[in-house]
Order: structure tokens, then C-alpha cells, then sequence
């Protein structure tokens, strides 16, 4: 498979910043790097992280550029391994934000705060309530049993930062569809699909997804075409 590593001296913030600007595969690493230096470091951001930070990515079983939030995924991984390392006392939630800082304040990605609750792991459900102000709640939800999801590689590549740069412009735009598909139809599909897992009924829930992806179409491709 596919090897590629990647080292850099902490003190050399230009660096961390230029590849983070880059966004290029290295840049959430390092955005994610840079917003622990800045929230944990002390003066300079390097001294009290003097041994450093390795970590070994064995093996990759989640495919990039699928809309599958790998980015965020490895955001999360690296806020994880500076927390665990260096003991910093972060919940899940502010490994979340962080990851999310690191990623949306430091790349090209402009990115939701959603893909982050990965960092609750496997085998769990959560919710995540934002209100206006921006601030977010998050819940686990219990089910009621197992729903397995199969994930399947068509083999094509989505552009993500492209995709998420069309529906701001549309938001920000006050387009109405967009207005309309990502909240209240979003609403209803979300209440939906809450009741479908907290009764552990995969079939409803398929149900959902299936309806979701007819209404993100019926707007997506009249804002992003490429895509």
C-alpha cells in the first residue's frame, strides 16, 4: 500500500503554517498541530511539548475523499495523541473543537463541526444540537440494537473543499433551496432517523438516508455541478 511520512520541528510554526495553507494531505495534521500549540503551549507554543509527538499510522481502513470525514478523523487523532501524551485534560468535546479549529481555522477546508464527533469512537451514537450562537450540544443516543452500516468504494473521488465552499456561498447568499433542504427538511429527516436508531430499526433508517440523498441532490447539483 500506499507509505508517506512526515516531520517537522515544532518551533518551525512557518512551516506547520505554509503546509496547513497548502491543503495539501498534511495540512490537517499540521492545523490541528498548530491550534494545540496555541491553546496549550506556553509563549512560543513549543517548550512544554520539548519530547515531541510520533505517531504511527499502521493501517488506513477509512478511504479519503469519499465525504466520509477522514479529515476529520485524523484531526481528532492527533488532538487525541497530544492530550494523551502531554495530559491535558481535554473532555471528548474539546478534542472535538479543537480538531475542528485545527481544520477549519488552518486549511482550505471549510468545514463543519459535525464530522468531528468521530472522536467518540466506534459503536456509539451521538447527536449534536448547534444553536445560533453557534455553540453545540452533544448527546449519546441509546439503541435499541444493532444496526450494521455497510460502506461501499464506488471508486470515485469527491473534491469535499470545493463541495462545502459552494454551500456557504449559498447560504450566505440566502439561496432558498439551500435555506430550505438544510433546515427544515433537515429537522424532519433528523427526527426521523432519532427514532429509527433509538428503536434499532436499520430499515427505517435506510429509509432516511435514501430520502436525505434525494434531498441533498435536489439542490447539491444546482450548487456545486462539478461535484
Amino acid at each position: 500500500g500506499h507509505r508517506a511520512t512526515f516531520a517537522c520541528d515544532l518551533r518551525d510554526r512557518e512551516r506547520l503554517s505554509d503546509e496547513a495553507r497548502a491543503g495539501g494531505f498534511w495540512s490537517y495534521v499540521c492545523g490541528t498541530v498548530l491550534e494545540v500549540l496555541d491553546a496549550y503551549g506556553d509563549g512560543e507554543g513549543c517548550d512544554y511539548f520539548r519530547r515531541g509527538v510520533a505517531v504511527r499510522n499502521y493501517s488506513t481502513t477509512l478511504p479519503t475523499k469519499k465525504g466520509l470525514s477522514s479529515s476529520a478523523a485524523v484531526c481528532v487523532l492527533i488532538a487525541r495523541c497530544f492530550n494523551e501524551l502531554y495530559s491535558l485534560g481535554m473532555t471528548t468535546t474539546d478534542e472535538m473543537a479543537l480538531a475542528y479549529r485545527g481544520e477549519s481555522a488552518r486549511t482550505p477546508s471549510a468545514c463543519g463541526a459535525m464530522d468531528q464527533a468521530c472522536a467518540f469512537g466506534g459503536g456509539r451514537a451521538v447527536v449534536l444540537t448547534f444553536d445560533k450562537g453557534g455553540s453545540m450540544d452533544v448527546r449519546e443516543v441509546e439503541c435499541a440494537g444493532d444496526i450494521c452500516v455497510l460502506v461501499g468504494d464506488l471508486g470515485r473521488a469527491k473534491d469535499t473543499v470545493t463541495i462545502l465552499a459552494s454551500l456557504q456561498s449559498a447560504f450566505k447568499a440566502g439561496h432558498e433551496g439551500a435555506l430550505e433542504a438544510f433546515g427544515p427538511k433537515n429537522e424532519a429527516l433528523m427526527t426521523r432517523a432519532l427514532d429509527a436508531i433509538k428503536k434499532g430499526d436499520a430499515q427505517a433508517l435506510g429509509v432516511v438516508y435514501t430520502d436525505a440523498q434525494r434531498v441533498f441532490d435536489s439542490v447539491g447539483r444546482e450548487l456545486c455541478p462539478s461535484e
